[in-house]
């Protein structure tokens, strides 16, 4: 196996939609209520929440045109991003090398399967890694981790 391909499975599983939780304590009640009576489980209410780029994020971070931001969480200094994409993976990586050309950044890693494509480039000293997997639907799953120099 390919040492890229862990990572990419994990990519694809991160930037799954994660709603967020919240209600302040759900329903679950244990499969048995009292001895042999089932208890039915009622699931806590799912609300999902605009997610944005922090205002202080690098200005050449990568969002493809039809996109839905799903985590943006700064780490230090740096930035963690996960979104769905619409379009073909092609194309999708077609405009990403695009907008790295475009924002001077060098490309300093490619692998590539048939569902998964993992880039890397670097500029002024701070590197970021592009991750996209086609998910169930079609779509593309782009994890981007943006590291300061």
């Amino acid at each position: 196996m390919h040492p890229s391909y862990p990572f990419l499975r994990l990519a694809a599983a991160v930037c799954a939609p994660l709603p967020v939780d919240l209600a302040a304590c759900g329903q679950h009640v244990g499969p048995q209520a009292h001895a042999g009576t089932p208890q039915a489980i009622a699931e806590p209410a799912l609300a999902t929440v605009e997610v944005a780029l922090p205002a202080d994020s690098p200005r050449d971070v990568w969002l493809p045109a039809s996109h839905r931001l799903s985590t943006a969480i700064p780490v230090g200094e740096g930035l963690l991003v996960n979104l769905n994409a619409s379009g073909e993976l092609a194309a999708l990586v077609a405009d990403c090398e695009s907008e790295m050309t475009r924002h001077a950044r060098s490309s300093n890693m490619r692998f590539q399967s048939d569902n998964d494509v993992m880039l890397g480039y670097e500029k002024d000293g701070r590197s970021m890694v592009v991750t996209l997997t086609l998910d169930a639907s079609g779509d593309a799953c782009v994890s981007m981790q943006v590291k300061p120099g």
